[in-house]
């Protein structure tokens, strides 16, 4: 979906993000939204800490677009990390190749979300 949208590759490999599971068990939850058996879209979220869940990947199929299943899974995912009374639902970046997404922006906005953007930090070992 993101070399098909966006001409990029994702950060992990499947290989990686199930190894992630497997290490970080209770840290590591896939919400997924689906139309009889098939899934149609999901978000991969990733508990940092006891007080914030970060939202890594997004996604769903374009031609299932009409059910919207990534907003349902954004409303799904913020009331778990109520639930789970995390102080902060992390919905990711809002860049491309260091380029705002406004549209991206705008949708988060209207779910309620606060934009903050973040310099990028390196330390050089």
């Amino acid at each position: 979906n993101l070399q098909d949208k966006h001409k990029t590759s994702p950060v992990h490999t499947l290989k990686e993000l199930f190894d992630l599971k497997q290490r970080l068990p209770e840290r590591v939850r896939l919400f997924a939204a689906y139309v009889q058996d098939k899934m149609i879209g999901g978000i991969l979220l990733f508990i940092c800490n006891a007080q914030a869940a970060l939202a890594f990947y997004i996604s769903q199929l374009a031609e299932y677009q009409q059910y919207r299943p990534v907003n349902l899974l954004c409303y799904e995912t913020a009331q778990w990390c109520a639930e789970q009374e995390l102080a902060y639902f992390d919905f990711g970046t809002s860049t491309l190749r260091g380029e705002i997404n406004w549209g991206l922006v705008d949708f988060r906005q209207a779910a309620g979300a606060q934009a903050a953007f973040r310099d990028r930090m390196r330390l050089d070992l």
